[in-house]
């Protein structure tokens, strides 16, 4: 949402999740949202900002209906939609490497508005969900962040 980000929303949504889900828990990795601009994992790595297109058209919405990867279709108050992509199998695994304390990052969210599906590039998502993340654990990972990319452009095909 970046410019659009509105916090008494956010903490609606917050609120009808933690009545929801009563037993969840804070991650112990943190990063204060104030910090989501600016944050980079490490030199030459995207920011927040750095979207990467996935699909465009007017039929997007069409194209998702009836979709087994589509998890969740929301629509948001600013008439975007936000929808949840189950990504494959193979690529999920990451998970079993890296920890699953944060598998709260899946299913991959994807922002359809204005006629484009974009989705923070899975190199900052990751790295935002995991901040405790080393380099070397991130190498073991090296190729998910492009079939996030796939997995998540098939839904539109």
């Amino acid at each position: 949402l970046q410019n659009d980000f509105d916090e008494k929303a956010a903490n609606k949504i917050l609120a009808q999740l933690i009545e929801k889900f009563p037993n969840l828990t804070n991650s112990k990795d943190t990063l204060k949202y104030q910090l989501l601009p600016k944050y980079q994992f490490m030199l030459g790595m995207p920011y927040y900002e750095d979207m990467i297109e996935v699909a465009s058209g007017n039929t997007l919405l069409e194209k998702i209906k009836d979709n087994d990867k589509v998890v969740f279709v929301q629509t948001l108050n600013n008439g975007s939609t936000l929808i949840g992509v189950k990504l494959s199998k193979r690529t999920r695994n990451f998970t079993q490497r890296i920890g699953r304390n944060n598998a709260a990052m899946l299913p991959y969210p994807v922002l359809i508005e204005e006629g484009k599906a974009k989705m923070l590039d899975p190199k900052y998502y990751i790295s935002f969900m995991y901040p405790k993340l080393t380099m070397s654990e991130f190498m073991t990972i090296a190729t998910v962040p492009d079939a996030m990319v796939k997995d998540c452009e098939k839904v539109f095909k």
